[in-house]
């Protein structure tokens, strides 16, 4: 069947996102399946208190994972809404912890210079989750432009074989560090 002039030109044309806010998203998600493997490893501890810590993080780290996914890579607005703020408001507590642990970081870097390294994690969480956020919002501001139906590409099936994938390689992913929880025995040490 041959397309005529007119057809060709009502293709759809609709926003991409930045290689710098496709990287942070991948960057975030990655971040939110591995919370999420450390949390459900936390179910397990034979002390009670450690086994119920992980319930009120769950669903905001999953919330996470998931909103921004739709809000990079199905371009939902509202998702980038909830995920600029999402993340926003984790880089601002984990700031906010820094700032408040400064004069012990301070004697760690002064006492024991090898042990500073215990502090990386945080600060890249922390930067990670601001500039998210930061790319988050210009990516809302982009979505805002558009109109909602403009751009939503109509899907024969609600679940594409990608994603199946992806969902297939995440599962995966958490399972491969819960085992590797268990294996090393990690938390029984820890706490």
């Amino acid at each position: 069947m041959e397309f005529e002039p007119d057809e060709w030109e009502a293709t759809i044309d609709y926003p991409r996102p930045s290689w710098v806010h496709v990287g942070l998203s991948v960057l975030v998600i990655v971040a939110s399946l591995t919370l999420f493997a450390v949390l459900i490893s936390l179910f397990f501890h034979p002390d009670l208190a450690m086994a119920l810590l992980p319930f009120p993080f769950l669903l905001a780290v999953v919330m996470l994972g998931w909103t921004q996914y739709r809000a990079t890579f199905l371009h939902s607005r509202k998702s980038a809404e909830v995920a600029m703020w999402l993340c926003g408001g984790l880089g601002a507590i984990s700031g906010l912890m820094l700032f408040m642990s400064l004069p012990h970081i301070l004697t760690i870097l002064v006492v024991e210079p090898r042990q500073a390294i215990r502090i990386v994690p945080g600060v890249i969480f922390c930067l990670l989750t601001l500039s998210s956020s930061i790319s988050n919002y210009h990516w809302w501001e982009t979505l805002k432009r558009y109109p909602v139906e403009e751009f939503k590409v109509p899907r024969r099936f609600r679940i594409s074989l990608k994603e199946m994938l992806l969902a297939f390689t995440a599962l995966t992913y958490v399972i491969g560090i819960v085992s590797l929880m268990f294996r090393s025995g990690l938390f029984q040490r820890t706490f």
